[in-house]
């Protein structure tokens, strides 16, 4: 059964579980995350997602997303998002300028999810771990998430591996990832980036 899991720094916790495709679930689910963060005055720091909410999940979390000011850790691992839901979350994360963590992994976000993020990302100028790897963004997914790396300065792990993000977006990533000294760990396997892009990396 799909769940929403949020946890506070004082080790309180809040599970809602709703169906996959229940639409009316995802509404309350939206209520449901907004009276907690009106009607507590806990710090909720972390939400994790798992089991494969899909598009309508993800679009509904993207809408819920903009309450949780506060979070530091957002963990969306494998929840078959597809474009709509990760465009959806995408465009909210902008509210979420203290996060930390992002995990992306495993959603098939595709061009248009690589886009909107990449367009989030200048605002998410704390984030040091960013996990997308298995989404399919394409060469122009990877271009706008190159060109949103440039303000990420305590970033020190990015994981973008099996995305098809070719040459062109490894060249992208070359120019970005020269501002980054911060980096530890870089996992671009899986995409096709020819020798062309190997070069510009190395």
């Amino acid at each position: 059964m799909p769940f929403i899991y949020f946890g506070a720094d004082d080790g309180d916790k809040r599970e809602f579980i709703t169906s996959r495709d229940n639409n009316d679930g995802w509404e309350d689910f939206h209520e449901w995350a907004k009276e907690i963060v009106l009607n507590d005055s806990k710090s909720w720091v972390a939400a994790v997602g798992t089991a494969n909410i899909g598009p309508s999940g993800g679009q509904a979390l993207g809408k819920s997303l903009q309450i949780f000011t506060d979070l530091q850790t957002l963990n969306l691992y494998s929840n078959g998002f597809g474009p709509a839901g990760g465009v959806a979350v995408a465009q909210a994360l902008p509210s979420v300028t203290s996060l930390r963590v992002l995990w992306l992994s495993w959603n098939n976000i595709g061009p248009s999810g690589g886009q909107a993020l990449g367009k989030a990302l200048p605002s998410l100028t704390s984030l040091e771990k960013l996990h997308l790897s298995h989404n399919n963004i394409g060469p122009s997914g990877g271009e706008a998430i190159a060109k949103g790396l440039f303000s990420l300065t305590s970033l020190h792990t990015l994981e973008l591996a099996v995305n098809e993000i070719g040459p062109s977006g490894a060249e992208a990533l070359t120019s970005a990832l020269l501002f980054h000294t911060a980096l530890q760990e870089l996992d671009l396997g899986g995409n096709h980036i020819g020798t062309t892009g190997a070069h510009a990396l190395c």
